[in-house]
């Protein structure tokens, strides 16, 4: 079980519907302008819980185990700075501060344990992932998945390495 903080950076340059990144209750009245997005930050606090089970031992202290991770994420902050000509980062930040469920994903895999040291190769098996409307606006974008939410899940595999203290 663990909890973290995560920091979600992206540096482009793309159209962006302002509209996306104001809060209504906030600020009811704004054009709908597309302007240039230039960088864009999502903050978010992360959450894990790992399960293992042995399958087998292996020699005097070695085990060969499975193990299930679930990772979750929730952002709490968004930060954007725009393009104020083609080429020349220095436009205003903006932020928005609201707390909502970012993405959650399912992480299966094999481990091997020998005294100290633990190695493990895992693989995403399911995610579901916000569609940011800062990143992904209906007014600029058309073939969006339906919903706040999409349940994409592109190919991730890693190999973890570790040593007990």
């Amino acid at each position: 079980m663990g909890v973290g903080y995560s920091w979600e950076a992206n540096h482009f340059s793309r159209p962006y519907d302002k509209v996306a990144f104001i809060d209504p209750l906030i600020t009811p009245v704004v054009t709908a302008e597309i302007v240039r997005l230039g960088a864009y930050f999502v903050h978010s606090v992360s959450g894990s819980i790992s399960l293992s089970h042995r399958i087998v031992s292996v020699g005097q202290k070695g085990m060969l185990f499975v193990i299930v991770d679930v990772f979750g994420n929730a952002h709490f902050l968004k930060s954007m700075r725009l393009y104020t000509s083609k080429d020349d980062l220095k436009g205003p930040w903006s932020h928005a501060w609201k707390v909502a469920p970012y993405s959650l994903e399912i992480n299966p895999g094999l481990g091997y344990d020998k005294g100290k040291y633990r190695v493990t190769l895992s693989y995403r098996a399911w995610q579901i992932k916000q569609v940011d409307p800062v990143l992904f606006s209906p007014r600029l974008y058309h073939n969006l998945p339906e919903g706040e939410y999409e349940r994409y899940n592109p190919f991730k595999l890693w190999v973890t390495v570790s040593r007990d203290l």
